[in-house]
């Protein structure tokens, strides 16, 4: 896929209809000229950003047997990768709708995935951590946790953080196979529910149960916390919230369970927007590289909105 400058939206704020059930994650293509969502429904769509309609290009029906929690694009953008409540992994072809590989390397649900280069790590109900290569049918590494796992995020090919019920945060290196024993992140006091790299790869930002976002300073060793920001809300249904860097790491944003997507200034440390229009708590948000003003957000109300901020 090609990238475009010079884009629009046709409306100043788009509200995407077509999931039968809460939307559990939403993320636009790397060249933001695409976004997908997928939920409970089971389904993965996938939309045309800058179309008149901003169309939907492509449906996969039943994608998995049970609620979608998450879903990443590759690095070209041509294939998509989900995790299942049905504890399976799927490659897709964006173009098709085919499944390229079905990995069935979890024992229970997988809450949480992401995608580098070939490589694609899932993390679960099964306190484990799994490593698959596209080019691959089997699994090439995995780790095993005393606690369920739920958000992981690639900080390079080389390296991985991941976090879960047990608060904290940890880094894990591909090539040795293991744990950094020196590297683990202590700050929250609840489950960690998202985790985010900064474009410069300097900073991590974690979005937790106790009501908190952190900013890791990943670059340091000892005491990483460089800043907490509150304001996000998690509610009783405990949904996995994640959080997100805009493109120039100036601002950052989070889902939150009060139903609002709030924006916050990272030097400033404080919210500088909130945006208003779900009627259900809001489970992820993302910003487009494309257009940098433009954010989106997935809720459990069934609809994604897509707007400039």
């Amino acid at each position: 896929m090609v990238k475009n400058k010079g884009k629009k939206l046709f409306s100043d704020s788009i509200q995407l209809e077509g999931h039968q059930g809460e939307i559990n994650t939403g993320k636009f293509s790397h060249n933001g000229e695409y976004f997908c969502s997928a939920g409970n429904d089971k389904t993965i769509n996938i939309w045309e950003v800058f179309d008149k309609k901003c169309q939907n290009v492509n449906s996969i029906i039943h994608a998995h047997s049970s609620p979608i929690l998450e879903i990443a694009w590759s690095s070209d953008d041509d294939y998509i990768a989900s995790c299942s409540v049905d504890k399976r992994v799927t490659l897709w072809d964006i173009y098709n709708g085919n499944y390229i590989i079905k990995y069935k390397e979890h024992d229970n649900f997988v809450y949480s995935l992401d995608f580098c280069e070939n490589l694609i790590c899932s993390v679960g109900e099964d306190c484990s951590l799994i490593i698959n290569d596209i080019r691959m049918k089997s699994k090439t590494n995995s780790y095993q946790h005393k606690y369920q796992l739920t958000t992981c995020k690639f900080s390079d090919n080389n390296s991985i953080f991941f976090g879960g019920i047990d608060n904290q945060i940890y880094k894990y290196d591909i090539k040795k196979g293991q744990i950094d024993k020196n590297f683990i992140l202590i700050g929250h006091n609840d489950t960690i529910t998202g985790l985010d790299i900064s474009h410069n790869n300097k900073y991590l930002l974690s979005n937790s149960m106790d009501n908190s976002l952190i900013i890791w300073d990943i670059q340091k060793t000892g005491n990483n916390l460089s800043k907490k920001l509150m304001g996000n809300k998690h509610g009783p249904e405990k949904n996995l919230l994640r959080c997100k860097w805009n493109n120039d790491d100036t601002l950052v944003s989070c889902g939150s369970a009060d139903k609002i997507v709030h924006i916050w200034d990272v030097k400033l440390g404080c919210i500088i927007k909130n945006i208003y229009g779900h009627n259900g708590s809001v489970n992820e948000v993302d910003f487009n590289s494309l257009v940098p003003n433009i954010i989106s957000s997935v809720s459990n109300d069934n609809t994604s909105i897509i707007g400039y901020f």
